[in-house]
């Protein structure tokens, strides 16, 4: 866990880098018009920086047990704190004669806005070895909050839902795969989901060669956050089968994956691919998507 706090001097003041010509120079100055422009340019950044005032804790817990052939395995973390921003909900009402440009000019501590973090996500891996631990039965599941995100801005940071001050989506590590293709591929990586994939193992030919069987199922906790504005991504069975030498650090893989996608990938018919509403008829919703994988690698 750690914690930040930093003070950056002349936070707030004259707003913009450079002149607009079609605001009367409504930025301040032009970039080196005083005949320093190094200064100048590093003055006119400084007068947009903003006191964010953050504090942030990331805690996280993680514990293994291992008995005989049964090894459970957690992890848990999550993101707590608020910082301050422009509040840009209210710089961009245009009923109250604001537009886009009122954003970069802060009169008093009203133009701003705190945001509010609360992001959570775990991982379980469950094993358990049966017929001389040549037999495995396990199950991974693992969850990550999502924001109430319009459609459209899955794997973004930041929710772009103004009236909501909280940014909740936490996302795993891209590093931790946990498929073939929903999270390692279509999705990058999990954050607004949950999933429950059980798999079974099986050793054989002295534990030279072995075969594994996945079947994943995901949701998102957060459906506005899905393209087709439903909860369930779909079903996902990989297969792999491996040659792995037992006195040689040599392995060989063959792996198949079948990724049936759900209503969260369709496409609703009154939204165009970009996501603006351009009334154009849906093209068709989204249909199963496999892959192939072969490696050859060497452990060390």
């Amino acid at each position: 866990m750690w914690a930040r706090y930093q003070a950056i001097d002349r936070v707030t003041g004259t707003p913009g880098i450079g002149i607009d010509p079609l605001l009367n120079e409504q930025y301040g100055s032009e970039i080196g018009s005083s005949g320093n422009q190094y200064y100048d340019q590093l003055q006119d950044y400084a007068n947009i920086l903003i006191r964010r005032r953050a504090l942030v804790f990331t805690p996280d817990v993680w514990f293994r047990v291992n008995w005989k052939t049964l090894r459970v395995e957690l992890e848990g973390a999550a993101v707590l704190g608020r910082f301050n921003e422009i509040n840009d909900s209210s710089a961009f009402d245009a009923s109250q004669g604001n537009d886009r440009d009122d954003v970069y000019t802060i009169k008093d501590t009203t133009d701003m806005g705190r945001r509010w973090l609360t992001q959570f996500g775990y991982a379980l891996e469950f094993k358990y070895g049966l017929f001389k631990d040549k037999f495995h039965l396990g199950l991974d599941h693992g969850f990550a909050s999502g924001d109430n995100d319009p459609r459209f801005r899955y794997n973004t940071p930041w929710n772009s839902n103004l009236d909501d001050r909280t940014w909740s989506k936490f996302r795993f590590n891209p590093a931790y795969f946990s498929d073939l293709l929903l999270f390692r591929e279509l999705l990058g990586t999990a954050s607004n989901a949950a999933y429950f994939k059980p798999w079974l193992a099986f050793y054989f030919f002295d534990n030279n060669f072995s075969g594994r069987l996945d079947i994943e199922y995901a949701v998102a906790p957060q459906r506005t956050n899905t393209w087709g504005n439903k909860a369930n991504y779909g079903l996902e069975i990989d297969a792999a089968f491996r040659y792995h030498d037992r006195q040689e650090p040599i392995f060989f893989q063959l792996q198949y994956g079948v990724m049936f996608p759900f209503g969260a990938f369709n496409r609703g018919v009154e939204y165009s691919p970009d996501g603006t509403l351009a009334g154009v008829p849906n093209n068709g919703d989204p249909k199963a998507a496999q892959t192939v994988q072969a490696q050859l690698g060497i452990r060390f």
